[in-house]
């Protein structure tokens, strides 16, 4: 809320948003090189030790005045985190500027070629969708904003009943609306998935296709050996080893989205009456961590156990990634919406590229299968505790050798939910409102 205030004394000084909720654009630049980002931090930081800017940063620290002394932040402390979570390596800035930078550079190397027209366009495509994301849908991700006052972590299964997209309705106007966390979401308001609302059984038909629904195909992949997972815009920008253990992964990256929303199809505007049973989606992988706490973290902060660390990350460093597969081969995906589950990674892809089918809004739709293969994923920012344990998990002696890898990845998960449903008793909430994940250190 401190952050908020900053930012709205930042944003009228300079006029942004006079007209509506402003853009990526808007707010940071049409361009964002890195002297540019530089410049824009330090314009940012004079404006708010100005007069002008000294004004917010006294009504920001106001806000706290009536809670314990102990947690009230002086101004000084007050702008030491806002610039951490604003203008350093990691923060606002460097996370629009590193992607702004990454599409403009893929832009400006295939200019001019003939040959590469279209791969020039989609970067053109890529570069303006970015920038025309709306900001108040990223700075609760960042930190910025309260994200229970704007959530983010959700994802929707929208019913259609018309046969065709209305410019004017935002998917929340719809009248049957089913809003979920995305950890689950994304796997049980899948395409394919039959989901209970309004004592209707409705069949999530494909992915919610909305102008301002940026989606761009990104690309994991996860180290065998410690279970790192690695997230880049495309498949060459991978090494051929792990970033974490330095392991070689043979395995190919796979594509991924972060799905707004799903939709029904109009064709059965009613849904269905329910049934005794209905058909459950394959769920989600675990989530896995994105960012690993320094050694040093490990070491400063003693747990009073023998081989045992810990380390802490806050919401502004924690991330997790949460991902569906499908039936383990992946979506494929229409540009009108329609999306399917795959059986196999072979035939059934080449049999819905053949095949005729119609789109959310029940109309023929001559097929355009643009996207890869893809799976559906959330990315999230969330308290993170490590525990390491530094010693050899003990291999029980009549395990056979060929079984050994699955008897530890058996081991680790048991371990990982048995913590998980233990710290859910001792704080006494919810287990599903804890994720636990288990990586392996480098050499055992």
């Amino acid at each position: 809320h401190q952050f908020s205030v900053l930012l709205r004394g930042w944003m009228k000084h300079h006029q942004v948003g006079r007209q509506g909720s402003p853009s990526l654009e808007q707010f940071f630049g049409s361009t964002f090189t890195i002297e540019q980002q530089k410049q824009f931090v330090e314009e940012v930081r004079q404006f708010l030790v100005g007069d002008e800017g000294r004004m917010c940063v006294d009504e920001a620290v106001a806000l706290a005045k009536s809670l314990p002394p102990e947690i009230q932040f002086s101004a000084e402390e007050l702008l030491t985190e806002f610039f951490q979570l604003f203008g350093d390596e990691r923060g606002a800035c460097e996370w629009y500027g590193s992607r702004w930078r990454y599409y403009h550079e893929r832009f400006q190397t295939t200019a001019g070629d003939i040959k590469r027209s279209k791969e020039n366009a989609f970067w053109a495509y890529q570069l303006r969708q970015w920038q025309e994301q709306l900001l108040i849908n990223h700075l609760p991700r960042l930190g910025l904003l309260p994200s229970y006052s704007f959530p983010v972590n959700s994802v929707q299964l929208e019913v259609l009943q018309g046969d065709r997209p209305n410019q004017f309705r935002q998917p929340w106007d719809e009248e049957i609306l089913l809003t979920r966390d995305a950890r689950l979401g994304i796997s049980e308001d899948a395409p394919g998935a039959e989901v209970i609302a309004a004592g209707r059984v409705w069949t999530s038909y494909g992915v919610g296709q909305y102008p301002k629904h940026f989606m761009p195909t990104q690309y994991y992949r996860e180290c065998p050996t410690c279970r790192h997972v690695e997230i880049q815009l495309m498949p060459e920008d991978f090494t051929g080893a792990c970033a974490k253990c330095e392991a070689p992964v043979p395995e190919r990256p796979r594509a991924f989205i972060e799905p707004k929303s799903f939709v029904t199809s109009s064709s059965e505007p009613n849904g269905r009456d329910p049934g005794i049973s209905r058909l459950k989606p394959p769920p989600a992988q675990e989530a896995r961590l994105l960012t690993s706490a320094e050694d040093a973290e490990f070491d400063a902060n003693p747990t009073g156990t023998p081989l045992t660390q810990w380390a802490f990350q806050n919401a502004k460093r924690g991330r997790m990634f949460v991902v569906n597969t499908g039936r383990s081969f992946g979506f494929l995906r229409c540009d009108c919406g329609y999306t399917e589950p795959l059986r196999d990674p072979v035939r059934h892809p080449q049999i819905l590229r053949t095949d005729s089918h119609r789109t959310p809004y029940n109309q023929p739709c001559p097929g355009r299968w643009t996207h890869p293969i893809e799976a559906l994923a959330h990315i999230y920012h969330t308290d993170v505790l490590q525990v390491r344990f530094q010693q050899f998990i003990p291999v029980p002696a009549n395990v056979p050798a060929n079984q050994r890898d699955k008897w530890l990845e058996g081991f680790n998960r048991t371990l990982g939910e048995a913590v998980r449903r233990a710290a859910a008793k001792m704080l006494d909430i919810e287990t599903r409102e804890l994720a636990s994940t288990i990586r392996a250190l480098p050499f055992g």
